[in-house]
């Protein structure tokens, strides 16, 4: 696993203010697959100066990392009261997480019936990317957010004519 926080305190390309915001906040981890989450993250320590000085109310059960895995299965399992659990799966390994509903104590951004609607998120279905919310000293994942698709980036906003001219040229100049 990648801690992306740790590159972005050494890059010169964030400002002083960020980073120092940034030392407050849970760090942020990418995963290469599954196997890699379940291999390493037990191994994910939080950091001294994140928890110091001890602030009132704050407790250690509540140190998290955010961890994103691209391109995994999930397949919803049973329901109670809280949560609905999901089997998040590649070829490489497994796990059973928990997806909070909004009522809960852990709430993630988005519930599942939320992404049901804007997504068209399915009981089983592949996902572009899944952010777990992992608690370091509970050693427990929950679903926190998911993309279904990868978002598509568009440099220059052209419109439809524009691209298809811009192609046609090309198009035109290779040999039939």
């Amino acid at each position: 696993m990648i801690n992306l926080t740790e590159f972005a305190l050494k890059s010169s390309e964030f400002s002083l203010l960020y980073k120092i915001n940034s030392l407050r906040d849970p760090d942020f981890y990418l995963a290469e697959n599954m196997r890699d989450f379940k291999t390493n993250a037990p191994y994910i320590n939080f950091p001294w100066y994140k928890g110091f000085p001890v602030l009132e109310g704050f407790d250690p059960k509540e140190w998290r990392a955010y961890i994103a895995v691209h391109n995994v299965g999930i397949e919803f399992l049973e329901e109670d009261d809280f949560s609905k659990k999901f089997l998040v799966h590649d070829s490489t390994d497994r796990a059973v997480m928990c997806w909070h509903n909004k009522k809960g104590f852990l709430q993630p951004y988005k519930t599942f019936e939320e992404l049901q609607e804007e997504q068209g998120l399915k009981h089983k279905d592949w996902v572009y990317e899944v952010l777990f919310l992992y608690y370091i000293t509970e050693r427990v994942s929950i679903i926190g957010n998911v993309k279904k698709c990868k978002p598509l980036i568009r440099i220059k906003e052209e419109s439809l004519v524009d691209r298809v001219s811009n192609l046609t040229p090309q198009l035109l100049s290779q040999p039939i």
